[in-house]
C-alpha cells in the first residue's frame, strides 16, 4: 500500500494543535483527567504519523531531496507569496519522530506528576502548545514559517517555565527566558532578512538552488548572514553567551524542564543550522566560530555543573555541554553526527530529568542534593534508570552516548585536515569536557544515591515525608503513569546508539545524507583514519576519559561531602568552588554592563520627567481648565441661544467673504 508522506506529515503536525483546540473549547466543562489524556491522546497520534511518514519516505522510489505539501497560500501581493507548506525530508523526519515520540513519554508522566495540580488540563494545554509550536519549526516550507515556529517555541516556553505563576522566581525565570530569546530572535530574523534579499525567495529549496549564485563563498555578506543566524542559535540552544536563561528555567515543573531540554526548544538551534547548512557551507570563519562556541560552552557549563547543589540545575548545566557537542559537530560540518548526538541526548536527557522528578516528589518536592543521600535503598528502580542515563551521559559503551559523543570526537580529530589548529583545540576541549561530564554526572549519582542516609531520605523511608497527594507503587517510587515513560526512555538509552553499528556513520549518515546535510566535506574522510581506527580511538578515548570521571568523583564524593573536603582534590575544588556556584559571574556580568545602566537612565529619565515635564504639563491642564471656566458660562442649554450663536457666526463669515471680495 503507498503511503501519502505529505498527507501522514499533515496529520503529524496538526494533532497536537487539535489536541489543544479541544481542550480549550472543552474549557471547564471538561473534567481535567480526561482534558490529560485527550492531550496524550493527541501525541500518541502524532508519533505514529510520524512512525508512518517515516516509512512511507522510505518506500519511495526516489527518496533524495523532500516532498513539499502546501495548504493554502497565506499571503499574496504581486509576484509575491507566503505559501503555508511543510517540508519533508529526512532532517524533518529526524526531528519529527524525535519531538513526538519523546513528547509523548513526557506527556504520560505528567498524568502522575502533576496528577493533583488543580490546574492539570492547562499545564496539559500548554505542553500540546509547545510540541505544536516545535512541529512549526521543524516542518516549516518556507523562511516565514520557521520564523512563525521560532517565536511560537518563545511563546510556550515562557507559558510553561512561568506555569506556576503564584511564585515570583517563576515569573522571573519566564520573562528572563523570553527576553533572552528575544535577542535570539531579532538575530534570526535579520539573517533571514539577508537570505530573502540576496535570493528573493522564501521556500528552502528555492532559497538553497539560488544561494551558490546569490551569495559568494568566503565574502563578508555570508559571513554576516551566518553569524545572524548563530545569533538565533544560541539563544535557543543556551550556548555562550546568550545562556544565562536556561537554568532559571528550572523553576518550571520537572516535565516542562524534561520537555524543554530534552526534545523541543534547546534542540531548536542545532536544528536551525543544520537546515541552513548551504549557508554556512559558504563560509568556513563562521564554521569555525560555531565550533569554538561549542567548545568553550561545553567546558564552561561542565565545569559550573560541578558546584551545583539542584539537582535539576545540575541536569540543566548538562544540557549546555551536551548541545555544545552538537555545535561543535556542525561547525565542522558534521551535522548528521550533530543530529545523531542530538536524538540519542534526548533519551538519555528525558530519562535524567524524569528520574530527577521522582526523587524531588518522593522527598516532598526537595531539590538540594545535600539534603539527599542513600536513596538507592528505597528506590532501586530510579536509582538504575539514573545510572544508566549517568553512563549514557558519560559516554559508557555500549549506551547510546558513547555512539553520538565519540563519533563528534572523532569527526573533530579528522576535521583537523581542513580547520587545523582550530579543530585540535576544540577536540581537546571535547576530552576534556568529556572528563568532567563523567565527574558531575556521577557526583550527582552519589550524593543522591549512596553514602548516609540524611534525615530527610531517613523520614521517607520511614513514610513520614509529604507526598503531596501523589500516589505510590508498592515499591514506593512513583506511580505507574511516571514509571513505563522512565523506563521506555531507559530502554532508548540502551539501545538508541545501535544503529551506528554498521560503521561510525551508520543509519545516521545514510539517512540524513539524503537531506544534503553532507557529513563532512570531500577530503576530510581520508583512507588513513578508517572505520576500525574510528572505533578503536572512540573505545579508547570514550571509556579513559568516563574512567577518569568516575574515579575522580569517587575519589571527591564517594564517601561523602565532608570526607571529599580531607581530599586534595577536594580542597582545591572548594578553591574554584565559588567561580562554579556563579556560573563565571555571566549573571552579575549583564546586570552591571546592561541591566543597571538601563536602570539608571530610566530613573533619570523619571527624574527629569518630574523636575521638568511634569511642571509643564501641569501648567496647560491649568490653562486649559481656567479656559474651560471661562467659556463655560455660554453653556446654558437653551436651543434658541446657541441658534442665535450660529446666525452670528454665520454673518461673521459671510462679512469676511465680503470684504475679501471688495478689496
Amino acid at each position: 500500500m503507498d503511503i501519502d508522506v505529505a498527507t501522514v506529515a499533515w496529520i503529524a503536525y496538526l494533532a497536537p494543535l487539535v489536541g489543544l483546540l479541544l481542550i480549550a473549547l472543552g474549557g471547564s466543562r471538561l473534567p481535567s483527567r480526561a482534558g490529560s489524556l485527550l492531550a496524550c491522546l493527541a501525541m500518541l497520534v502524532a508519533f505514529g504519523a510520524a512512525v508512518v511518514t517515516l516509512l512511507g519516505w522510505n518506500a519511495l522510489d526516489e527518496p533524495d531531496g523532500a516532498v513539499v505539501s502546501t495548504a493554502w497560500t497565506w499571503l499574496s501581493s504581486g509576484s509575491f507569496r507566503v505559501p503555508f507548506d511543510i517540508y519533508v525530508d529526512p532532517l524533518s523526519i529526524w526531528m519529527l519522530l524525535v519531538v513526538t515520540g519523546v513528547g509523548f513519554l513526557i506527556h504520560v508522566y505528567s498524568l502522575g506528576y502533576m496528577a493533583h495540580d488543580p490546574q492539570l488540563r492547562r499545564f496539559m494545554a500548554y505542553l500540546n502548545l509547545f510540541v505544536f509550536s516545535m512541529l512549526t519549526l521543524v516542518l516549516a516550507g518556507n523562511l516565514v514559517f520557521l520564523l512563525v515556529g521560532w517565536g511560537l517555541v518563545g511563546m510556550a516556553s515562557y507559558l510553561l517555565i512561568g506555569f506556576w505563576h503564584d511564585r515570583p522566581t517563576a515569573t522571573a525565570a519566564a520573562k528572563k527566558a523570553f527576553i533572552v530569546n528575544a535577542i535570539g530572535d531579532v538575530s534570526i530574523m535579520l539573517g533571514i532578512f539577508l537570505i530573502f534579499r540576496e535570493t528573493g525567495a522564501l521556500r528552502f529549496g528555492e532559497v538553497f538552488d539560488k544561494l551558490p549564485n546569490a551569495v559568494d563563498s568566503g565574502s563578508g555578506l555570508a559571513f554576516m548572514t551566518c553569524l545572524l543566524l548563530l545569533g538565533g542559535a544560541l539563544a535557543k540552544s543556551a550556548q555562550l553567551p546568550l545562556h544565562t536563561w536556561l537554568p532559571d528555567a528550572m523553576e518550571g515543573p520537572t516535565p516542562v524542564s524534561a520537555l524543554i531540554h530534552a526534545a523541543t526548544m534547546v534542540t531548536a538551534g542545532v536544528y536551525a543550522i543544520s537546515r541552513f547548512h548551504p549557508v554556512f557551507d559558504l563560509s568556513r570563519d563562521a564554521q569555525i566560530l560555531t565550533m569554538v562556541i561549542g567548545g568553550v560552552t561545553l567546558l564552561v557549563a561542565g565545569f559550573t555543573a560541578l558546584a551545583q547543589t539542584d539537582i535539576k540545575r545540575v541536569i540543566a548545566y548538562s544540557t549546555m555541554s551536551q548541545i555544545g557537542y552538537m555545535f561543535v559537530a556542525a561547525g565542522i560540518g558534521a551535522y548528521h553526527a550533530a543530529m545523531f548526538h542530538l536524538m540519542t541526548h534526548a533519551f538519555f536527557k528525558a530519562l535524567l530529568f524524569l528520574g530527577a522528578g521522582i526523587v524531588i516528589h518522593a522527598l516532598g518536592d526537595e531539590q538540594d542534593i545535600r539534603r539527599m543521600g542513600g536513596l538507592k535503598r528505597h528506590m532501586p528502580k530510579t536509582y538504575w534508570l539514573f545510572m544508566v542515563a549517568s553512563l549514557a551521559l558519560a559516554g559508557v559503551i555500549p549506551f547510546a552516548g558513547f555512539f553520538s559523543k565519540d563519533e563528534i570526537l572523532n569527526f573533530t580529530l579528522a576535521a583537523g585536515q581542513e580547520y587545523g589548529a582550530w579543530a585540535y583545540a576544540v577536540y581537546g576541549m571535547g576530552v576534556l569536557g568529556a572528563i568532567l561530564t563523567g565527574i558531575y554526572g556521577f557526583r550527582l549519582v552519589f550524593l543522591v544515591f549512596h553514602g548516609e542516609e540524611s534525615e530527610l531520605v531517613a523520614r521517607y523511608g520511614r513514610g513520614e515525608v509529604v507526598h503531596h497527594g501523589h500516589a505510590t507503587n508498592e515499591h514506593g517510587e512513583a506511580p505507574l503513569s511516571m514509571l513505563w515513560p522512565v523506563l521506555v526512555l531507559g530502554l532508548l538509552t540502551v539501545v538508541g546508539g545501535l544503529i551506528a553499528i554498521p560503521g561510525v556513520n551508520g543509519i545516521p549518515h545514510d539517512f540524513l545524507n539524503a537531506a544534503g546535510a553532507a557529513p563532512l566535506r570531500e577530503g576530510m574522510e581520508s583512507a588513513e583514519f578508517g572505520v576500525a581506527e574510528q572505533w578503536t580511538l572512540a573505545i579508547a578515548v570514550g571509556l579513559g576519559a568516563a574512567a577518569l570521571g568516575l574515579a575522580t568523583a569517587f575519589t571527591l564524593w564517594g564517601r561523602g561531602v565532608a570526607f571529599s573536603r580531607e581530599r586534595a582534590l577536594g580542597r582545591l575544588a572548594g578553591r574554584l568552588e565559588p567561580i562554579a556556584q556563579n556560573a563565571f559571574y555571566f549573571d552579575e556580568f549583564y546586570d552591571r554592563v546592561f541591566s543597571r545602566p538601563a536602570q539608571g537612565l530610566a530613573t533619570a529619565l523619571r527624574r527629569t520627567e518630574e523636575s521638568a515635564t511634569a511642571p509643564m504639563l501641569e501648567e496647560v491642564t491649568v490653562a486649559a481648565r481656567d479656559s474651560g471656566r471661562g467659556i463655560s458660562f455660554t453653556q446654558v442649554g437653551l436651543v434658541r441661544v446657541y441658534a442665535f450663536g450660529t446666525a452670528l457666526a454665520m454673518l461673521a463669515v459671510v462679512a469676511a467673504f465680503v470684504w475679501i471680495g471688495g478689496s
